[in-house]
Formats: structure tokens, sequence, C-alpha cells
């Protein structure tokens, strides 16, 4: 398929604008499996910009160690360099780049020990990353980023990994205390709280043992979902696809 300059200025602009759909700024997250491998990052971003006009991305489960925070946050050199003489062959073929970081600004928090089960990653489309004015981060479990918009609106974006492991109690508490505080503190500072990832803990289930069994005690890694619900997070997923149906 041919496109022609216009057409292309044209995808060009809508994968750039903060303001394409309907004024609305896009927001997505994805459990990503894996994120070492820069052939699949590459791919990833380019959907992301290209595909879904993301202008705000959460990325969960990256199995990413504390140390690649700032390298994943860098383009690698486009070029090998030779090595018996430093200087760049004209034969050799250039090595990817993480070109995705031109368009977004992206922090990253990876974990020293189990990395394999956790790892979170936010990008924001550099024109709308300029209104970050503060970053707070759990190793390889959470991302917290302030956003100042125009006419006084603050947004709180958090990005979630909770531990998929039954063994990991005390963490998990240690991440609801955590994530709470967040909340609570931008909701008194009239902040808008958006809360994204992957809880592991399906919701629908939660209501369903709550239902079925009244009495029971709720189970450790539901905590999560009922400290969101207590404090009047809710899916946005079930309302958009509720809406849909009507």
């Amino acid at each position: 398929m041919n496109i022609t300059n216009r057409e292309q200025n044209t995808v060009e602009r809508r994968s750039y604008s903060l303001t394409y759909n309907e004024h609305f700024i896009k927001i997505g997250t994805q459990n990503i499996k894996g994120f070492n491998i820069i052939d699949k990052q590459l791919v990833s971003f380019y959907l992301y910009r290209t595909e879904h006009l993301l202008d705000i991305i959460g990325i969960t489960e990256t199995k990413t160690k504390k140390n690649e925070n700032k390298i994943l946050s860098k383009n690698h050199k486009k070029n090998i360099i030779n090595q018996n003489n430093n200087n760049i062959d004209a034969d050799d073929e250039p090595q990817p780049t993480r070109d995705f970081n031109e368009y977004y600004q992206t922090w990253w928090s990876g974990k020293e020990e189990n990395f394999q089960g956790a790892g979170v990653g936010l990008a924001i489309k550099k024109e709308l990353a300029t209104r970050v004015y503060k970053i707070d981060q759990i190793d390889g479990r959470a991302l917290m980023a302030d956003i100042q918009l125009k006419q006084k609106i603050k947004i709180r974006i958090i990005v979630l990994y909770m531990p998929a492991d039954p063994k990991h109690e005390i963490e998990r508490a240690m991440l609801i205390t955590k994530i709470e505080a967040w909340i609570k503190q931008g909701l008194s500072d009239n902040k808008k709280i958006i809360v994204m990832g992957d809880l592991n803990a399906d919701p629908d289930k939660l209501e369903i043992l709550k239902k079925d069994y009244p009495k029971r005690k709720v189970k450790d890694k539901y905590k999560i979902i009922s400290m969101l619900n207590n404090n009047r997070i809710f899916d946005s997923q079930i309302g958009i696809n509720e809406k849909r149906k009507t």
C-alpha cells in the first residue's frame, strides 16, 4: 500500500498528538512477560505509538534487574565499533536503537532478587512528560508519577505489579500499605488517581466469593482489590464495557 506525503504527515501528527482522540489522553497497560530483548522492546513501542496511539503506557512483569533501569531509558549506539582499530566499519550492520526513547520519556524499576517475577515501566509521550514533576518507585513493583496539566488539573499515575507467588504475603502487605499511602496523599492534594498494571487477582472472582461466602475471610491476594475499592478506585474497563453494551 502506497502512502502519500499528506497521509504520512497525518499519521505522524496523530501519533504525536495528545488531543488526537477527541481531546482525551490515551492510556494503556500491558503485562509484557519479559522485556529483556531489544527487538521485543522496539516492536512493542512501535505498536503503542502507531497502532494504539498511546500517550501513557504502564508495563509490568518486565523481568529486568535493577541495574537495567538506566539502560532501558537510553538509545544504543547505531553502529558497531570495529574492535581492531576502534573505527566504524562501513560493512558492519548498524545495531538496533531504542528509538522509542525519542518519542517517550521512560522510567523503569527492576529488582535485584526474584527479578523474574517482577519489574515495571512507565512511558509518557515527550510532550506530556514535560509536565511530570515527581517520580517515586518501589523496587520492581511500582512506579508513581505526578503530572500537572492545564487548568490546575493534577494526575497521579501508579503502575503496579503485585507478586503472584502466594508465599510473598509480607511483600504484598507492604505494597498495599505503600500504595494506599500514595492514593490517600494524592486524594488529599486533590489529584486524580489512576492505578494500572497487574494485580494478580481477579475482581470478578472476589465478588463471587463475597456473594457466595459472605462470612469467609478475604484471601490475601484479594486484599489489594479491597483496598482500592475502599478508596473508591473503580475498574474503568468494566465501566467502559458496560457503556458499550447499552
